[in-house]
């Protein structure tokens, strides 16, 4: 059997495994080893399994992970997401469709402290959606913006997607998260012109709220300023140098307990929960990470990697329709492999690729999250559309479907804007110290 038909048979059995519930992890983890145990023998397999598991997941840049985890998880147990969204809500609800304006502001803000795309469509869709519903929005543009706001959780840093990227990749970690910041604001640009030219063609929809006063805006502000300034630092910080992303994660962590204790929001319960929370995500996400590096050696040793390049290069295209077809090739495979896996399983095959044709690997890093993002979003498996039916559970998959589609378009315009125009994603990095 040639190696690559080898590794196109392990690829089969792994969506195999995670089709009859194996945890995806273990599945990549499995099928890794076996097939380095069919092409290289036992002893390179089961030395491999004896170290490289271990030696990968307590590298210190991991650390950044549940860093960001746990000050999202604390932001949200304090009840600071609520205040974020009521804020976003005052300044936008006069506006046509305010507040889906006000929701997608809300997740702009949260994922600024969260880093997480299902934790931002969560908090998010326990208050945004009842709040809509009440004012009489429709379902599908209640459902679709809140699943649509989830995906800025893994652009705008601290971005765990990016991180992960870096780390798989041995990218500046800091300068990904200083990319993410202005496709992540623009995304979001995006979404809330798409919201207003919706709600101008079809004002039933999404009616605005005339209710609103000039006190009730700048009251809303008082209760936001906390946990706006610490994210401020932790990217700040992240942005002079001052501090590692890991060092920053952790400065967060500090200032969001503090806040929460003197605010009277945060007790020993809250708190408690938040932590089993980042334990449990932390771990899925290292499981997940470890069990698609331990298919490097195997896409190593059969020369996958190389075998693509080649492919690839022989078809004589020009570099951005190679981006084009990777963008098109994450959407049809994010419609049945959840968006972290889909990253951590084609990268270390994508990666040489996209180097070899001269890419800055920074700009990249934000491409791919964004292709990851559209997975997210896109039927019928996005993960995020199954976090909006958990919270509405009166809400169709029809009504969910119907309702992300608009935002699937509008990401796809960003996304064509963010790979025409690199400089989007690559100014902030170049002005770091």
């Amino acid at each position: 059997m040639a190696p690559t038909d080898l590794v196109l048979l392990t690829i089969l059995l792994m969506l195999i495994l995670m089709v009859i519930g194996m945890p995806i992890g273990f599945a990549m983890a499995l099928v890794g080893i076996v097939g380095l145990w069919v092409v290289s023998g036992p002893t390179v397999a089961t030395g491999l399994l004896s170290y490289y598991p271990f030696d990968f997941a307590s590298g210190y840049t991991f650390t950044v992970v549940p860093m960001f985890i746990l000050m999202g998880q604390l932001a949200f147990e304090a009840g600071f997401t609520r205040e974020l969204f009521t804020c976003a809500r005052a300044w936008l609800g006069r506006l046509p469709g305010g507040l889906v304006l006000g929701t997608l502001a809300g997740s702009a803000a949260f994922a600024a402290c969260s880093g997480s795309s299902l934790a931002t469509a969560a908090a998010m869709g326990k208050i945004g959606i009842p709040e809509m519903r009440r004012y009489g929005y429709g379902k599908q543009i209640a459902a679709g913006s809140v699943a649509a706001g989830g995906t800025l959780g893994i652009l705008i840093p601290p971005s765990i997607f990016l991180v992960l990227y870096g780390i798989m990749t041995g990218t500046s970690i800091g300068k990904l998260l200083m990319a993410g910041i202005i496709p992540g604001v623009l995304t979001a640009a995006m979404f809330m012109i798409s919201v207003v030219i919706r709600s101008l063609k079809n004002p039933d929809i999404a009616p605005p709220i005339r209710t609103i006063t000039w006190s009730q805006r700048f009251s809303s502000i008082k209760h936001i300023w906390g946990i706006g300034a610490i994210a401020t630092i932790v990217l700040g910080a992240i942005y002079t140098g001052v501090c590692t992303p890991t060092e920053a994660g952790a400065i967060g962590v500090l200032g969001v307990t503090l806040l929460g204790i003197f605010t009277k929001r945060l007790n020993a319960k809250a708190f408690k929960g938040a932590l089993f929370d980042t334990a449990y995500s932390s771990a899925t996400i290292f499981a997940i990470a470890v069990g698609a590096m331990l298919m490097v050696p195997l896409f190593t040793v059969t020369k996958a990697s190389q075998f693509v390049l080649q492919s690839i290069m022989g078809l004589d295209l020009p570099p951005i329709s190679v981006i084009l077809c990777l963008g098109m090739a994450f959407i049809i495979l994010g419609m049945f492999i959840d968006a972290l896996s889909l990253m951590l399983i084609t990268l270390p095959v994508i990666f040489p690729t996209v180097a070899a044709l001269g890419f800055d690997p920074i700009w990249f890093g934000v491409i791919m999250v964004k292709f990851v993002e559209l997975a997210l979003i896109t039927p019928p498996v996005g993960m995020n559309l199954y976090i909006i039916k958990g919270i509405a559970p009166d809400f169709s998959m029809g009504d969910i479907f119907g309702g992300v589609i608009w935002f699937v378009v509008t990401d796809i315009c960003t996304l064509t804007l963010l790979i025409f125009f690199p400089q989007m994603s690559l100014l902030l990095p170049s002005l770091m110290r």
